[in-house]
Formats: structure tokens, C-alpha cells, sequence
């Protein structure tokens, strides 16, 4: 028996889903019957209405497309608030409604429409931003809102969004005077827009800081225009359609906050506001409204009513709980009260400790929160100053700008003029030449003999200079082999003095040979770019193919090159490729190629790393040597200066700047590439490919 009772018990607990979800089944089979726009429109809020808050977004698009469809813009603007409101934390949400509500024609439920998503989507941004990010908003809200002239200003939006994103930020950072200021302003900007998701978002930001500052009368008013919006958007004819609509929890939330101005409530608004709260408790017993609620809305009822023998119980049990301190001063408060009529002398003393206490931190606060406005206005100040120094600076600019732009006139009209007399010197001048036609005519008859005469002149000088570059050219190279014989002897006789001294002056003698080498080598090196530049371009240089290992030619000029490595700078080869390379090409260019490279490394890297390194590239069937430095770098625009015979970045580095431009010749030589990395900035790359084949 206990058991088919349970049963038909938890039947008729479920009987409200299974009738929602058949009332849910129905409207849905009437929207897909539905057979003209506007009855679509109705079933798809009805739906909406009876939905879960989480399920209402794809029901909300639907009314959206619809709305859009069918110019209903008054539906679309109003959907794009509840969408706005049901997605608050998606910054990528808001940002895509707003572009939406930009999108449509403007008028004032669009812009009322625009204003609440942006003011919502602020919101959200401000609680990810850091405290230095909120200050610097502040201030350039604060000083712009301050400097602005607003009754000039007719557009009533643009004031109400400005000092929404003010207060927004404001907030933040103060609970004080100066937020109360501005949000009496916003206040009465609201009631001009008169929108309910306006007003219902003022009143979300100001109630609870009107009624912690002891602002009754502005709270009281506030949740008024809330309800005042409500009964009148109930009373319009889409409302009136919509029969499972329910504002239960906005109105016991707002029933509640007008309670708690009981100061400045009569008896009859007393009476209203808590029976509409015990009303929608009784309706829905298990809806999300806590003991706790009720029990304030009890409180500040009864203390309204002056019924401090029922009060003084519930204010017990709501201290009991945690509260916050705003509210839990203003309890004790009602304590206070509530004892001292009722002459529950233990109750005033322990209320009046914990009160006095808590009105000292109260103090305390309103005095920082007073510091920070101040602050605040200090920094303004300091801005404003900054702008008009910078409206000043501006002022002087566009002053000189017009005084170029009028000598800019005056010059233009002196050359027009100029032009003008030009034009008619010229006019009389042809005309005049007109006149000498024949005469001229004849002298360039006489003229093209001579360019004739002319020309074969320049022919027998072309040849001569032909001539004379060969013989310069074959004396050059002739130059070279007579120098380089004896900087070799040099070289060999300076390093067999310094291995031949002993005893105490051998460190002075080797010093003095090492430089005789270094520079002995310079001017070898010299010697070679020249007779090298010279056989480039004259064409006489050879080249002799032969398998080569790439391993074998990176490490023969690494060895050459070592000894003239500066202290404190590495030398290092790598490779990219597991096993040797061996290709078809002439080994003691490519040598030849890679010591000039790193010969210039060398030059410009006084500390760090210069590295050899080479890869294959399969697909275009060739090998790639990269020469890379930690050196000065190449200038911006230099790239291919560099490469020019005598090209130098730095006049004061040794070298006849033949080496690059050699190096170049040398490898299109071999059918290869020479070339910078521009891309690379931490010193210099170049990069040297030669095919598989030459």
C-alpha cells in the first residue's frame, strides 16, 4: 500500500514536466503549421518562454533570422538584448552582436538595443583587465565625460553610452560621492531613452550602490521606472500574446530592493511590494528563492510597518548568516532599533559593540574611498593639463602649417607668372626661329657630316681602349706574379728568424715577425683579389671538374683560415647532412669561394661564433654552403653594394673589397649562386649554391 502511494505521489510531481514537455511538443507542431510570419514569431516566443535558460539560444536565433526576414525590427533588437544578457561572458558573442545591431537601421529601439549590448560587453571586457588598464580607462573616460560641452549635445545615446562606460569604470574603483554623482545623472538620461533592458540594466548597477550609500529615495525610484517599464511592455499587444511569459524572478528581486528603502516607502507601497513577494513565493514554492530572501524581505517589511517584536527575531537569524558588511551594518542597525523599542537591553548592548566596530571600518572606508576620488581628480587634472598643452602644441602647428600653405601660394603664383613670361619668351623666340628655318636646315646637314666623322672617331677610340685594357689587364697580372714572389720570401724568412732567436729578445723578434707575417699576408691577399678580379673579367680564368667532397673543401678553408681568428671569437663547422657530400665541381674554387667568406666573417666579428655549414637541396639538385657570423651586420640598402668590385661597408676595416665581388664571379663561374640572407639580424649570412653538376 505504501508503495502504490509513493508511486502516485512521485506521478503527480512529474505531471508539471510531462505537461510542459506535451505544451513544448505542441506549440513546436504548431510553429511547423504556422501559416504566416507573425503567428511564427508568437509560437517561437512562446517556446521561448517556457524553455530552459540553457537551451535558449537556438530559439533566439530563430526569432532573430525571422525577424530580420520580415523587417521586424522591433523583435530583432529586443532578441538581441536577451542574447546579449543570456551570453554575458562570451567576449566573441558580444562582439558579433553588436556588429549586428550596428547592421540595422537606425532608430531608437536599435540604439537602445546597440547601447545595452556595448555596455554589457564593457562590462565583461573591464573584469579581465588589470588594475592599471582599469585606472587608464577611468581617466580617459572621466576627463573626455568632464570636457565635454553635453548641452550642445543632442544625441541622447551618446551621452547615456559615455557615462554608462564611466560609471562602469568608476565603479571599480570607488563606491563613494563621486559614483553616486554620476549615477544620478545616468538616471535621469535613462528615464528620457525609457527602454526596459535599459532601465532593467541601470538598475542592476545602481539599486545596491543607492542603498549602500543611504541613497533610498534614488534606489526607491530607480526600481520603480523598473516596474513602471514592465507593466507597460506587458500591456502591448505582442505581450499580451504571450501567455507562459513570467517576470517572477525579476519582480521578487526588485520587490526586495524596493523593500529594503522602507525608509522612504508608505505603508501602502509596503504592503504591495511584500505581498507581491510572499504572492510569487506561494506560486512556486520550489523556485530558486532562498530562506534567506524571504526572511529579508520579512525584515525590512516589518521594520518599514514599525512591527519590532517580529522583527527582532528574523534580524537575529539573518546575522547568524554571512552578510555582507554594508548590509550587516545597516541589520545591527535595525537591531538597534528593534531593541531598544522592545527594551532587550542584552541584545542593544551586544549590537551596539559589533555596530560601533563596523561603523569605524565603515568610516574608514568612506575615507580611502574619498582618497581614491581624489586621486582620481588629481589625475584628470594632470591630464587635462596634458591635452591643453597638447591643444597649444597643436594650435602652433596648424599656425605654421598655414603660414607654409599661404608663402606655398604666394611662390606658386610667382611661378606661374614666371611660367607666363617664360611662354611668351619661348613664343617669341619660335617665332623668330621660324624665320631662321632654311638657315638652320643647312647647318644640320652640316652637322650630320661632322656626326659622321664623329662617329668613326669614337669607333678607332673604342678599339684603342680595347686595346689598352688588354695591356692593362696582362700588365696587372703580369704585377701580381712579380709581387707575389717576393711576399712570399718574406713570409718564410720572417718565420724562419722568428724560429731561429733565442734567449730574451726571441718574444720581441716573434712579435715583429708575426706582424711582418700578418701584413705580408694582407698584401698577398690583396695581390690574389686583384689578379682574380682581373681573370673574372677578362674571362681567362679556368675551371677543372672533379668529384669533390663538400666535408674535404669546408675543412681545408677552416684550416687556412684559423690562424687569423680574433681572440674571443669561435670558429665552427656543422653539417646538416648525415654522410659526405661528394658532387661534380672544381674544389679549389669553391674553397677558394668559402675562405673569402670567411675571411669577410672574420674581418667584422670581435666576438661570438662564426659558423661553416652546408645542406643538400634535393629538389633543386645542388648544395648549399652557409658562412654565418655574429658580427656588425649588413646595413639596410648595402646588400648588393657589397658585391660590387671595391665595395665596402667599412672604410676603416683592411681590404680592397675584391673579395665578395671575386667570390660572386668565381661562383657564377661554376654555374652557381652567391647571395646575402637579408632576413637574418644577428650579424651576417651568406649562403653559396652550386649545383650536383657544374
Amino acid at each position: 500500500m505504501n508503495r502504490t502511494i509513493s508511486i502516485i505521489i512521485g506521478l503527480l510531481c512529474c505531471l508539471p514536466v510531462f505537461s510542459q514537455a506535451a505544451l513544448l511538443d505542441s506549440l513546436k507542431e504548431e510553429l511547423a503549421n504556422a501559416k504566416n510570419p507573425s503567428d511564427s514569431l508568437i509560437l517561437l516566443y512562446n517556446i521561448f518562454d517556457i524553455t530552459h535558460t540553457d537551451e535558449s539560444n537556438p530559439i533566439l536565433e530563430e526569432i532573430y533570422n525571422l525577424g530580420v526576414r520580415e523587417k521586424r525590427y522591433d523583435a530583432v533588437n529586443q532578441v538581441l538584448c536577451l542574447l546579449s544578457s543570456f551570453n554575458s561572458q562570451s567576449d566573441s558573442m558580444q562582439a558579433e552582436l553588436i556588429k549586428r545591431a550596428e547592421s540595422l537601421p537606425k532608430y531608437d529601439s536599435n540604439r537602445a538595443a546597440l547601447l545595452y549590448v556595448k555596455v554589457r560587453s564593457a562590462s565583461v571586457a573591464t573584469k579581465r583587465m588589470s588594475s592599471e588598464e582599469k585606472q587608464e580607462k577611468l581617466l580617459e573616460y572621466l576627463t573626455e565625460y568632464r570636457e565635454r560641452d553635453w548641452t550642445k549635445q543632442s544625441d541622447i545615446y551618446e551621452q547615456a553610452e559615455s557615462l554608462f562606460m564611466l560609471v562602469n569604470f568608476l565603479s571599480q574603483a570607488t563606491s563613494g560621492d563621486m559614483l553616486t554623482r554620476y549615477l544620478l545623472e545616468l538616471q535621469e538620461i535613462v528615464k528620457k531613452i525609457d527602454n526596459i533592458y535599459i532601465t532593467s540594466l541601470f538598475n542592476s548597477i545602481a539599486s545596491q550602490t543607492f542603498i549602500d550609500n543611504g541613497m533610498y529615495e534614488a534606489a526607491a525610484q530607480a526600481n520603480r521606472d523598473k516596474l513602471s517599464l514592465t507593466e507597460k511592455f506587458d500591456n502591448t499587444p505582442e505581450a499580451l500574446k504571450r501567455p507562459y511569459r513570467s517576470h517572477d524572478g525579476m519582480l521578487f528581486n526588485t520587490y526586495l530592493s524596493l523593500l529594503m528603502c522602507e525608509e522612504v516607502l508608505s505603508d501602502e507601497e509596503l504592503d504591495e511590494y511584500y505581498n507581491g513577494i510572499v504572492n510569487i513565493e506561494r506560486a512556486k514554492p520550489a523556485s530558486r528563492f532562498s530562506k534567506s530572501h524571504m526572511r529579508r524581505a520579512a525584515i525590512y517589511y516589518h521594520m518599514g510597518k514599525k512591527h519590532y517584536a517580529q522583527a527582532l527575531p528574523l534580524i537575529k537569524e539573518q546575522l547568524n548568516e554571512t552578510n555582507p558588511d554594508n548590509e550587516r551594518r545597516r541589520l545591527l542597525a535595525m537591531l538597534i532599533e528593534a531593541a531598544r523599542a522592545e527594551n532587550d537591553k542584552t541584545t542593544l548592548l551586544d549590537a551596539l559593540d559589533e555596530h560601533n566596530t563596523l561603523l569605524k571600518q565603515h568610516i574608514a572606508d568612506k575615507a580611502d574611498a574619498s582618497y581614491r576620488e581624489l586621486q582620481i581628480l588629481y589625475d584628470v587634472q594632470n591630464l587635462r593639463q596634458i591635452n591643453a598643452s597638447l591643444i597649444h602644441d597643436n594650435q602652433i602647428i596648424t599656425i605654421e602649417r598655414q603660414r607654409a600653405i599661404t608663402v606655398a601660394i604666394i611662390i606658386g603664383l610667382i611661378l606661374v607668372i614666371v611660367i607666363l613670361l617664360f611662354l611668351w619668351r619661348s613664343y617669341s623666340k619660335a617665332h623668330q626661329l621660324s624665320k631662321d628655318l632654311s638657315s638652320s636646315n643647312r647647318i644640320l646637314v652640316n652637322e650630320r657630316d661632322n656626326l659622321k666623322d664623329t662617329q668613326r672617331d669614337l669607333i678607332e677610340a673604342r678599339d684603342r681602349a680595347k686595346a689598352a685594357e688588354r695591356v692593362k689587364t696582362d700588365f696587372v697580372m703580369s704585377l701580381n706574379h712579380e709581387i707575389r714572389t717576393p711576399l712570399n720570401n718574406i713570409i718564410e724568412y720572417s718565420n724562419l728568424i722568428s724560429d731561429s732567436v733565442t734567449g730574451d729578445t726571441a718574444p720581441y723578434i716573434k712579435r715583429f715577425a708575426e706582424i711582418v707575417t700578418r701584413n705580408s699576408e694582407l698584401l698577398s691577399t690583396i695581390a690574389n683579389d686583384i689578379l682574380n678580379g682581373s681573370s673574372t673579367e677578362s674571362s681567362n680564368m679556368s675551371v677543372r671538374v672533379v668529384p669533390a667532397s663538400a666535408k674535404d673543401i669546408c675543412q681545408h678553408a677552416l684550416l687556412n683560415m684559423e690562424h687569423t681568428l680574433k681572440p674571443g671569437v669561435k670558429l665552427v663547422f656543422t653539417s646538416a647532412e648525415d654522410t659526405d657530400v661528394i658532387f661534380n665541381t672544381d674544389p679549389h674554387r669553391v674553397e677558394q669561394i668559402l675562405r673569402n667568406l670567411l675571411d669577410n666573417a672574420i674581418k667584422f666579428t670581435d666576438e661570438g661564433t662564426i659558423k661553416l655549414s652546408y645542406h643538400t637541396d634535393n629538389v633543386r639538385q645542388s648544395i648549399i654552403f652557409d658562412v654565418t657570423d655574429t658580427g656588425t651586420g649588413i646595413p639596410a640598402g648595402k646588400e648588393e653594394e657589397i658585391f660590387m668590385r671595391f665595395g665596402k661597408v667599412n672604410q676603416n676595416i683592411p681590404g680592397n673589397g675584391l673579395g665578395l665581388f671575386v667570390s660572386r664571379q668565381l661562383a657564377q663561374l661554376l654555374n652557381g649562386v652567391l647571395t646575402l640572407d637579408s632576413n637574418y639580424k644577428n650579424g651576417a649570412r651568406f649562403m653559396l649554391e652550386i649545383p650536383f653538376s657544374a
